[in-house]
């Protein structure tokens, strides 16, 4: 059996193009609910006490292994529909696994 990996995200909105945003994460929540992918947290971001960023969110997800996380980020789908939709949704975005 396949371990679990955890997916950290941390993420800067671009507000001026919500449109783009909430088309990315409708999508992304139907394919993460495709692999039994769960979201953990959802942090809103009030203030930075260490450092010079503010992100918008963090958000931390369980997916049941690696082939979950590549049918999601791995597909034609994803690549050629929902990449140009996250480049114009975010203004940062970082992803880490663990």
């Amino acid at each position: 059996m396949e371990n679990e990996i955890t997916l950290i995200v941390k993420a800067t909105i671009n507000t001026e193009d919500m449109i783009s945003f909430n088309a990315y994460i409708a999508k992304l929540t139907t394919l993460f609910g495709k692999v039994n992918a769960s979201q953990i947290g959802h942090y809103p971001i009030k203030e930075t006490f260490v450092g010079d960023e503010l992100p918008t969110f963090i958000a931390i997800f369980k997916l049941p292994g690696r082939d979950a996380l590549n049918a999601v980020y791995e597909t034609e789908e994803y690549k050629s529909t929902m990449l140009p939709l996250r480049n114009k949704g975010f203004k940062n975005l970082e992803v880490y696994l663990s």
